[in-house]
């Protein structure tokens, strides 16, 4: 009777050797389905971030700022124009514009075009803390870097291009 038991086992034991190596063969031949990969991206889009930014759902689907119609201020010379206040204006729009869109979690034009009177409140601030000679490039770095910081933010969040 003993010999029996053992030859069932390693009849065994080979069959189950043989449904584990064809199992890891097909595991390496998944690939995930268009529905598995969006599920994914999804899932990985929501994790904390390893940098301590965290992506919270946007409450509106994204439309890129290109496509959005400007601030009229935005759209003028005087904002393009190539002077340390241009310059200063516009990293400080580019704070309050990503600011904006997180505060409302509004991933449209409504969010992401921000009134310009939100920067002149801003440079009113400033002024009155710093007087007229403020130094406009240290303030412009300091808003770029908070700018970027909360644009990568709102990159995430909306799930697309800003």
């Amino acid at each position: 009777m003993a010999p029996r038991i053992y030859i069932a086992g390693a009849l065994a034991s080979l069959a189950l050797a043989a449904v584990v190596a064809a199992s890891a063969s097909q595991a390496q031949d998944l690939e995930f389905t268009p529905e598995q990969q969006t599920d994914d991206q999804e899932y990985l889009r929501v994790l904390p971030r390893a940098d301590g930014t965290h992506a919270a759902r946007a409450k509106t689907e994204n439309v890129p700022y290109r496509r959005c119609d400007k601030d009229p201020f935005v759209a003028s010379k005087a904002y393009r124009a190539s002077s340390a206040d241009a310059y200063a204006s516009r990293m400080i729009y580019d704070y309050v514009r990503s600011r904006r869109v997180l505060n409302l979690r509004d991933c449209t034009c409504h969010g992401k075009v921000a009134p310009f009177s939100e920067v002149t409140a801003i440079i009113a601030d400033i002024e009155a803390e710093h007087g007229s000679g403020w130094n406009r490039h240290n303030v412009a770095r300091e808003y770029g870097k908070l700018g970027l910081q909360l644009f990568t933010q709102a990159e995430a969040m909306c799930g697309g291009d800003f």
